[in-house]
């Protein structure tokens, strides 16, 4: 959304971060934000489970291509598939991803888990929507299936949930 969340990761721990904002106008406010930290890379898409363009409900920090909105501001955003992204930018280890992108969590990590992209996931910050149709079946599967590699540091349902590879 502007950063706030990877700002404080970047203050803590200088790592190398990715974030992906497929709003321009918050991707700008991103790319300004950050303009100074090498080790930031900063992309104007979001990641799911192909590539695709999207209509976005313009939703401040609630933006979603799975929510309506009622002032009828829509955009034209991109999506692209996280498993040809981690390909193409030949990364082979993740020390934490964290997944909040309204309703777009469940596409994206069900395509993490088919190709093992998750495996190379050391800690995985989740946030699940309630919104989302399904939301409940969905989640627990998803759920069942990362259980398989990594456990549960803590679980807030529908707020926030940890889970490390074991």
């Amino acid at each position: 959304y502007i950063g706030g969340w990877s700002h404080k990761i970047i203050e803590l721990y200088n790592p190398y971060v990715y974030i992906f904002e497929p709003v321009p106008e918050y991707y700008y406010k991103i790319v300004e934000r950050f303009s100074k930290h090498w080790k930031v890379l900063v992309y104007n898409f979001g990641l799911s489970d192909k590539d695709i363009t999207e209509k976005m409900a313009l939703l401040n920090d609630g933006s979603s291509v799975y929510r309506i909105c009622r002032t009828g501001e829509y955009i034209d955003i991109r999506l692209r598939d996280i498993s040809s992204f981690i390909k193409k930018e030949n990364i082979h280890k993740i020390d934490l991803i964290k997944i909040n992108i309204e309703g777009g969590e469940y596409p994206l990590l069900k395509r993490m888990i088919d190709t093992q992209i998750i495996e190379k996931c050391q800690d995985i910050q989740v946030q699940f929507h309630q919104f989302y149709p399904n939301a409940n079946q969905l989640r627990n599967e998803i759920r069942e299936s990362l259980s398989n590699t990594h456990f549960i540091t803590y679980d807030y349902p529908f707020v926030w949930e940890n889970w490390r590879r074991r």
